[in-house]
């Protein structure tokens, strides 16, 4: 109860992120990269690398080797990233849970959403909206441009989810790489290093 209402919509949506990152890695990648480890380990460093993904860069196992659902699931992993005030990068916990409880809101036939009876005012939705649409639309021009670059000119072919990763990893300071990174082109590189500015 001591808890102001930001505090409890980042502590539940953390929870729940790291609970449901950790199952899905555990699940998808059992047997493949985290088959190298002790299965002991293994719901360890899936746990880790729920945590470390949306920030640090850290990393427990190679993405190079990890399914396209994968890498899927952690570039919207990277989207969401830590608390406010924090240096994670990505929209922010905060954001994603505004969003969340906007359109519950809307499908319930609600004015405004609500959260530990408390009214989430109008501003605050539409703050949550514009942070998530300009990141998306930057996320998806710096993955366009990568594509662009990557395989109509450079002719490689690093499929279209590893460039997602990338610019997605770049965009939210995360860190974390498929290994394509230093085999990117000059203009490449030049993406990535701005997707960084701007995530910033």
């Amino acid at each position: 109860r001591l808890l102001q209402l930001d505090s409890k919509l980042v502590l539940i949506t953390n929870g729940l992120l790291i609970v449901g990152a950790t199952l899905m890695l555990i699940s998808i990648e059992w047997n493949t990269t985290l088959s190298q480890m002790d299965p002991v380990w293994r719901p360890f460093n899936a746990l880790f690398q729920a945590l470390a993904s949306r920030t640090a860069g850290f990393s427990t196992v190679d993405f190079q080797d990890a399914h396209p659902s994968t890498l899927f699931m952690w570039v919207g992993a990277m989207l969401i990233g830590g608390a406010a005030g924090s240096t994670t990068g990505g929209i922010k916990l905060a954001t994603l849970a505004v969003l969340f409880l906007a359109v519950i809101a809307t499908v319930r036939g609600q004015e405004e959403p609500q959260a530990f009876g408390r009214r989430i005012t109008p501003n605050l939705v539409f703050r949550a909206m514009t942070i998530f649409a300009l990141f998306m639309a930057t996320h998806f021009l710096l993955t366009l441009l990568l594509a662009i670059t990557e395989d109509v000119f450079n002719h490689a072919s690093f499929g279209f989810v590893n460039l997602m990763f990338e610019s997605m990893s770049g965009l939210a300071t995360v860190g974390l790489s498929t290994g394509i990174t230093p085999d990117l082109s000059i203009p490449g590189k030049l993406i990535l290093l701005v997707a960084m500015f701007i995530g910033r």
